[in-house]
């Protein structure tokens, strides 16, 4: 199956642990206690397709600067992730903070 690559950088609503933008689908999800090792998160992102609801993992998140931030990589490139009140945002990071 060929690899698809997604545009994750957006502004999404937030719904508990679901994103929603426009053109892409996110959930938030956290790995059973069971299932956590040294070297996995506690946090990944998954992509939901909105017609198969087929989900697709993204990355792994790691905590940033803040409580309400996390780190990620996605196709070589790095991004910040950041919670507020009902939304969340996604943006390219050269460094990350």
């Amino acid at each position: 199956m060929p690899k698809i690559s997604l545009k994750i950088e957006g502004t999404y609503t937030l719904e508990g642990a679901k994103l929603y933008s426009a053109s892409l689908n996110l959930l938030k999800v956290t790995r059973p206690q069971e299932k956590q090792t040294p070297t996995k998160t506690e946090t990944y992102l998954l992509a939901i397709d909105a017609d198969t609801r087929r989900r697709t993992y993204i990355s792994s998140l790691w905590e940033g600067s803040t409580s309400s931030s996390y780190k990620l990589e996605y196709n070589s490139a790095r991004y910040i992730y950041q919670e507020g009140e009902g939304v969340a945002t996604i943006i390219k990071a050269d460094v990350y903070v």
